[in-house]
């Protein structure tokens, strides 16, 4: 093989591996845990990668959101806020995706979530023993 054709073989293998390195770091950093109000939460599922890796966290977090339009295609950049029995705010955060993983303690809240300038709320009851889900789904047109 000529020397050129080597060096430039070389240089496009580690290019390709370089980028790969970074596209996977970048994916799992997504997709760990982050905190807010002293809540762990993960947010995302937008590609099915994403939504099988946020399966296997699942049971590390007692609720998981689904925002998605009545078709069933997931919607995301939703504003979502939590309040408990009292009203006050415990959690607020905007999604990456259609899919939000909150670690809530026990009690009783209100899941609120705010897409396409509608606001849709859900009552929801966090147990020791039990993992939670909800889906919310917007009567959207599609596009």
């Amino acid at each position: 093989m000529k020397p050129v054709l080597t060096r430039t073989i070389a240089a496009l293998a580690f290019t390709t591996i370089a980028l790969f390195s970074t596209l996977s770091t970048q994916r799992v950093h997504a997709l760990s845990p982050q905190t807010a109000s002293g809540i762990a939460y993960i947010t995302g599922g937008v590609t099915i990668d994403e939504r099988q890796e946020m399966m296997a966290q699942r049971y590390n977090f007692s609720l998981l959101l689904k925002v998605a339009a009545k078709s069933g295609k997931y919607l995301g950049d939703s504003v979502v806020k939590i309040t408990d029995q009292a009203g006050a705010t415990v959690f607020e955060c905007t999604t990456d995706g259609p899919w939000l993983l909150v670690d809530l303690p026990v009690g009783r809240y209100t899941v609120s979530a705010t897409g396409l300038e509608i606001t849709q709320s859900q009552k929801v009851l966090i147990s020791k023993k039990t993992r939670r889900e909800i889906t919310m789904y917007w009567n959207v047109e599609e596009r």
